[in-house]
């Protein structure tokens, strides 16, 4: 932190180092790929050893390679690597002060590379924790893996350390988890909030920060009362996850505080599957979702269907970014390691199956570069992206099929993936942060929340509450908005009361205050008749039923490897560190329940245990329990023998009957895609259709191809020299045929792979969708080939490169051979030359006017959506 050559407020370990594990087939050795370096994300593990120290470690088997393999040690360039406990499908490695085959330099820092042991003498020291589960202690070591901003440097007189508290007449020795009313959440004063907001520019001073510091980690709220100058933070007994080595005289890289994420304003609020099932068993008719289901997706269709109004191009651009947040998704990338603290990003919300410490924005996607594009061609990878800079150049998807039927797969994969998600939208509600109530003065069963975009003040009433993932009946609640004036500094989110014989978040699906986010909703016609059903715990044996305990402490884990020599205790510890990787039987359990759900209902005391498996099973890598073979084996065999409904997988599942009646996603789906194939009726009858019909392009010689239209602000270009060739100039004339020479061979296996795409497509459609590959690497290999060839320079040339843009000359010449082809091999060149005759159109060209309505501020774009909607 500090200014660092020039650039102020710096911080490093933003340089990602990522190696691939590759199969290399049954009996052999894997294959490792260095991967590009990245500037990716930062993390604190990256900053205190620096980015080379820090590698990510995957493979294409789902982490089976990966847990093989990662309990050697891994030399790169004579260093030596040591894995970390694993998180996800990967395996971080960091680098220690072992070398092989090379001798220590200090030009290059070797003198500040410590060894694996003093890494977790510094940030998990093992005599501090002796007495947590191992398990519980590994994991811990995922909090330096979060990706954070280092924000605010507390001196150590200005960091206190408090207790929680607990519901009445307990105390930190008597309490149950869910008994803790503070869990979690600590407090933060204004100037240290001040001094955040000032680096990070947020429109608003934020109330909660979720962040890591001194070993803990959760949500700080601004104190009620405390007005010193001097930073200062309060931390929970419940927040502290590591002890650390000297508690009263912290090393410096543990005193700052590593924001994650802020508690902002929303909008709107949407259900899922999950939300869905939940309120419908709890008695919210299923008519109120299909109304509210049919109304979205008209809402979100609409806009993309209409060609024909007045500055149409301006209103598509607009519309295809509000359904594919293709802006949001380019602020990700030009932000990316600071994207959840700046608020572009939040962890996924719905159906969320992550454990307590996962709360990482994985950035690593495969095979994925950070620009978005193809960086030969400069097409966007994304669909609906690249839809939006053909209506930024200036075309008019009247006028050019290229663009009408990216825009026709926007609209059918808008409404696809808005049905099979069952993502309806509440404009109404809201989601936020919770947080205890600093006040006190909240009874049990009351909440407060205030939204900074609301002028009509703090919510009153009756509200429904809800926390992903949500299984059990009881996961949502019913509650009642009070206004509290004490509590209006409080603004978007939720306070919870601390009053009462258990806290509130716990009851929403085992939550606490450490950061987990709630749904808050406000619709009358579902909180009306919602009602609230009683929490049903596990019963007595639940755990020694199905789960083997393996509950050894630090100390006891160590007094093992103290009984053995080197040899031996290495390969242990190695094998006990990777023990939860790759463990996809949340996932599993969670597809179980999906079932169950529609089998026998939620009250089904079969579908409470797989909902009770699902919550233990997502916490097992903390608490060590394991899941009994015999116990796995039975259930799945269970859920094996019943097809998984139609209504969870539209593309495998089986439509059949229900014996309970009807399930709230099975109507909600015949109604959705019944909504979508008229929608999808009248779009070709009105608009698609206008391309294919010759009368109605009365601009169009009969002799013209309606699939490829010419575009003389495109094909311009190559037609002038074309004419200048014939008419004075010879060696232009020779330039062009080299050009059509380099060109053509590419165009004839373009149209081979197409044919060969198309035949491999019609194959994999009898084919189960769990059967089909993810992708079409061999496809998509040759195209960027061929892509490659067609930016290879044109020999030969005489004089074109003198007086002209080749490339634009390329793509022109490519466009009038076929306008697919042309824009594969040549987006960024096409859309340029538009652009620029588009500009030379006078003020109130397209171009100008969508660069005018990205400027607007979100309400703006808005309004701008509905004028002339009006009749």
């Amino acid at each position: 932190m500090g200014e660092f050559e020039g650039v102020p407020d710096y911080y490093g370990g933003n340089i990602q180092c990522r190696v691939s594990l590759l199969h290399a087939g049954d009996g052999e050795e894997p294959k490792l790929r260095l991967e590009p370096l990245e500037m990716t994300r930062s993390t604190h593990l990256a900053r205190e050893l620096g980015s080379v120290s820090v590698i990510a470690l995957r493979d294409n088997k789902k982490g089976q390679l990966v847990k093989q393999y990662a309990r050697r040690k891994f030399i790169l360039c004579g260093r030596s690597y040591v894995a970390l406990p694993p998180k996800d499908n990967k395996v971080y490695l960091i680098e220690t002060n072992e070398d092989y085959d090379r001798v220590a330099q200090e030009w290059c820092g070797d003198q500040h590379r410590i060894s694996y042991d003093e890494f977790l003498r510094r940030n998990n020291p093992l005599k501090h924790n002796a007495n947590q589960p191992f398990a519980k202690y590994l994991t811990r070591i995922n909090l330096y893996l979060s990706t954070s901003i280092p924000v605010v440097e507390f001196a150590m007189e200005g960091i206190v350390f408090i207790d929680d508290l607990y519901a009445a007449g307990l105390t930190r020795a008597t309490a149950q988890t869910e008994q803790i009313m503070t869990d979690g959440c600590g407090f933060i004063n204004r100037a240290a909030a001040s001094k955040i907001n000032a680096k990070l520019q947020y429109e608003r001073l934020p109330v909660a920060f979720q962040a890591r510091i001194a070993g803990s980690k959760g949500v700080w709220i601004i104190h009620p009362s405390d007005d010193s100058t001097i930073p200062r933070i309060w931390i929970r007994y419940s927040q502290k996850k590591i002890a650390l080595n000297r508690p009263n005289n912290l090393a410096r890289g543990h005193r700052i505080f590593e924001l994650l994420a802020v508690s902002k304003a929303s909008l709107s609020a949407h259900l899922s599957a999950q939300s869905l099932i939940i309120l419908s068993h709890n008695g919210v008719p299923s008519e109120v979702f299909t109304a509210l289901q049919k109304d979205g997706l008209e809402n979100l269709i609409r806009p993309l269907m209409d060609w024909r109004r007045p500055n149409a191009t301006a209103y598509l651009w607009n519309a295809v970014n509000e359904v594919s947040n293709v802006t949001r998704s380019r602020l990700q990338r030009l932000a990316i390691s600071a994207s959840r603290a700046l608020g572009f990003e939040k962890r996924r919300f719905e159906e969320l199956e992550l454990a307590e410490d996962s709360d990482m924005v994985d950035f690593e996607n495969e095979d994925t570069t950070h620009t978005g594009r193809n960086s030969w061609s400069g097409e966007p990878l994304a669909l609906s992206e690249a839809t939006m800079d053909l209506l930024q150049a200036g075309f008019d998807p009247l006028k050019l099929p290229v663009l009408s039927g990216k825009l026709h797969h926007v609209i059918k994969a808008t409404m696809e993936t808005f049905l099979s998600k069952y993502k309806i939208p509440l404009d109404t509600s809201f989601e936020a942060y919770m947080v205890p109530d600093p006040s006190g003065l909240l009874h049990e069963g009351q909440v407060f929340y205030k939204s900074s975009l609301d002028p009509d003040g703090p919510l009153r009433g009756e509200i429904v509450l809800g926390r992903y993932p949500m299984r059990e009946p009881s996961d949502m609640q019913k509650v009642m908005a009070v206004d509290i004036p004490e509590l209006a500094p409080y603004l978007d989110v939720l306070v919870v009361p601390i009053q009462g014989s258990r806290s509130l978040a716990s009851l929403l699906a085992g939550g606490d205050t450490d950061g987990d986010e709630v749904i808050i909703i406000r619709d009358p016609n579902i909180v009306g008749p919602f009602q609230n059903q009683a929490f049903v715990p596990p019963p007595a044996d639940f755990l020694s039923t199905n789960f083997e305990r393996r509950v050894q402490t630090v100390t006891e884990f160590g007094r093992k490897l103290q009984a053995l020599d080197v040899k031996k205790a290495q390969p242990m510890f190695q094998e006990e560190l990777l023990i939860g990787l790759s463990d996809a039987k949340v996932g599993i359990y969670s597809k179980y329940h999906d079932v169950a759900a529609w089998e026998w209902g939620l009250d089904d005391r079969r579908t409470r245990r797989i909902a009770q498996m699902t919550a233990t099973l997502l916490d097992a890598s903390k608490t060590g329990l394991r899941l009994k073979p015999d116990v796995g084996l039975r259930d799945q065999g269970v859920f094996n023998r019943i097809p998984r409904p139609h209504c969870f997988d539209t593309k495998d599942g089986i439509q059949r009957k229900r014996k309970l009646g009807p399930f709230v996603l099975d109507s909600l789906l015949a109604a959705g895609t019944s909504q979508k194939d008229q929608l999808l009726q009248q779009f070709e009858k009105t608009t698609a259709i206008h391309l294919g019909v010759r009368e109605n392009r009365p601009d169009l010689e009969p002799h013209v191809d309606l699939d490829n239209p010419p575009d003389p602000d495109i094909e311009g270009a190559y037609h002038r020299l074309t004419q200048i060739g014939k008419e004075s100039n010879a060696s232009i004339a020779e330039d062009l045929e080299a050009i059509r020479a380099h060109i053509h061979p590419l165009r004839v296996k373009y149209k081979d792979l197409i044919q060969e795409l198309a035949k491999e497509k019609d194959k994999q459609q009898d084919q189960p969708q769990s059967n089909q590959e993810h992708g079409n690497k061999p496809f998509e290999n040759a195209m960027l080939g061929l892509i490659r060839n067609f930016r290879q320079p044109v020999k030969n040339l005489k004089i074109l490169h003198l007086i002209g843009d080749v490339d634009e000359i390329k793509a022109s010449w490519a466009f009038h051979l076929g306008q697919k082809f042309g824009f594969s091999m040549a987006f960024r060149d096409i859309c340029e030359l538009k652009r620029t005759a588009e500009l030379k159109c006078g003020p109130f060209n397209k171009v100008a006017i969508i660069d005018d309505a990205k400027s607007m501020a979100a309400p703006a774009r808005r309004l701008l959506k509905h004028m002339g909607e009006e009749k």
